[in-house]
């Protein structure tokens, strides 16, 4: 499907803040960073969910979807979020360092390194893999993790992901992992992803 010549009528194109694999149309960076609601989903958003792909909430002709996360009332910070932006002292602005030939650049530097990791971690099912922060994060809390690569050790911003894993005893390796910080390998767990 697509939306050109569609009832939109018009060409859509991928947009995004980060994109260490180099498959958007536009980023704003390369760089692998700790993306606040991809961590926080909705408590950070507004309580609107991340995108979800599910035959219970989209329907045939449509998109991914999203949903009004009304039980995380409580704990929404998504005021307290955007005061800490307003605040926020910002360093000088150094420009973008994405660029058409960035993005392709690293889309070839992450197919290089998910044939490595599956090749090295004997996986058969490139969804195993979560790169980047924010994936990497969610796939120690939610799945199970076989192990968690970190291009830095010493890096503040994977700290959460080697205590999570320390607690959980899942080895913590330090590799280049080219653009990306994090990367978490889930098991195979009775055949089935986890």
């Amino acid at each position: 499907r697509s939306l050109a010549g569609g009832k939109f009528s018009f060409a859509p194109f991928l947009a995004v803040v980060a994109d260490p694999a180099g498959c958007a149309d536009l980023a704003a960076t390369t760089d692998d960073y700790v993306i606040p609601s991809g961590l926080l989903n909705g408590i950070v958003s507004g309580l609107i969910s991340r995108s979800v792909l599910n035959d219970d909430i989209v329907g045939p002709e449509d998109f991914h979807a999203c949903v009004f996360q009304e039980e995380h009332r409580p704990h929404d910070i998504s005021q307290a979020f955007i005061d800490a932006i307003e605040t926020a002292t910002l360093p000088p602005h150094a420009g973008s360092n994405w660029s058409p030939a960035e993005a392709a650049r690293s889309r070839g530097l992450c197919q290089q390194l998910l044939a490595k990791l599956m090749a090295e971690c004997h996986v058969d099912d490139v969804n195993r893999i979560k790169p980047g922060i924010a994936e990497a994060t969610r796939a120690v809390l939610r799945r199970v993790p076989h192990a968690v690569y970190v291009a830095d050790q010493t890096d503040p911003e994977v700290q959460h992901i080697i205590h999570l894993a320390q607690m959980s005893n899942v080895p913590v390796i330090q590799r280049d992992l080219h653009n990306y910080r994090a990367v978490t390998i889930i098991q195979k767990v009775g055949g089935e992803q986890e």
